[in-house]
This record gives C-alpha cells, sequence and structure tokens, in this order.
C-alpha cells in the first residue's frame, strides 16, 4: 500500500507493509524525483553497481527497487556536483552514497537541523555572526562550491520531507 502527498513540490511516499520491515524506504522513481536524476540513470547505476538498493526488486519489467534516506543524501550530493560543475564521474557517485551511508544519523540531524534553524528564523544568522568567536572555523568556499552546497541542501530538505524525517515533513 502507498500513500502519497506532496510536500515542498515532491511527492512524498511511504512504503506501508506491515511486518516486512520496509518501512522508511522509497521507490525508484520517487527517489530519481527526489534527487534529480533520470530513471534510466539510475538503474544504470544499480546495474553497474555503483549504488546499491536497500531492496532489490525484481527484474521485471516495472519492478522498483527500494532506497533508504542515506543512500538518497549520496545521490543527491553527487548530483547536485553535476548539476553545478557539469561532470559526474561515477567514481564520485559512488564515494558520495558510501560516505552518506557511513555517517551518522546524528550527524545528519544535526547538518539538517542547523541549516533548518536558519532558514525558520533569518535573525539567528546575525547572532550567530555576533557570536563567531563560539563556531568553529568555517572553510572558504569558492563560489561554484558554494552553490553545490547549496544545491545539495536544497535536496537533502527535499529527501528529509519525503522521507519525514529530522522535522521536516511533519510541519502542518
Amino acid at each position: 500500500m502507498t500513500e502519497s502527498e506532496i510536500i515542498g513540490g515532491f511527492k512524498r511516499t511511504t512504503i506501508l507493509m506491515q511486518g516486512k520491515g520496509l518501512d522508511g524506504l522509497l521507490p525508484t522513481k520517487v527517489v530519481c524525483d527526489l534527487v534529480g536524476t533520470p530513471l534510466a540513470t539510475l538503474i544504470d547505476w544499480v546495474r553497474r553497481g555503483v549504488v546499491t538498493p536497500t531492496v532489490r526488486g525484481s527484474k521485471a519489467r516495472g519492478s522498483s527497487h527500494l532506497f533508504g534516506y542515506k543512500t538518497c543524501l549520496g545521490m543527491a550530493r553527487a548530483v547536485a556536483y553535476r548539476d553545478v560543475f557539469g561532470v559526474l564521474p561515477l567514481r564520485l557517485v559512488k564515494a558520495a552514497v558510501e560516505e552518506d551511508e557511513a555517517t551518522s544519523d546524528e550527524d545528519h540531524a544535526a547538518t539538517l537541523m542547523n541549516r533548518k534553524a536558519l532558514a525558520d528564523n533569518p535573525d539567528i544568522e546575525e547572532r550567530l555572526a555576533n557570536n563567531i568567536d563560539q563556531l568553529p572555523a568555517s572553510p572558504q568556499y569558492t563560489p561554484q562550491e558554494q552553490k553545490w552546497a547549496d544545491e545539495t541542501l536544497k535536496r537533502w530538505k527535499a529527501i528529509a520531507a519525503a522521507y519525514g524525517i529530522f522535522g521536516y515533513g511533519t510541519e502542518k
């Protein structure tokens, strides 16, 4: 059974298969929409072993793989790189996915929640700027690197909303 709604321009799909351990996984087509890549590209990445779905669909036409959120975060980061820099080596996709799958839930939550606090409360930026001595030094990004970071974050927020994690997708 699938329950769908539109959140932030993206379809939120929750797989509801009681007792099958599939809650919290999204099908291939939804992942493509969230990540920003064509269906044929994601299918090719799976076929080549660049990306591994959490649950593999059958080889029958129309069958869908299911993906966990960390895999989606890695793919989104890689596709944002392509959109900004114009190239996307497969080794970068694989490395981004592997890195995000190895990152703890707490670290992903901290990244998203810190950005969410900034977005929800514009005054917080000024307060943080005034307390800069309390913050760790941040790297200086080139304009392209900053655009990549912004594109990645935008996609990560959509993924978090689609999965209903880290406080995204639960606001009314």
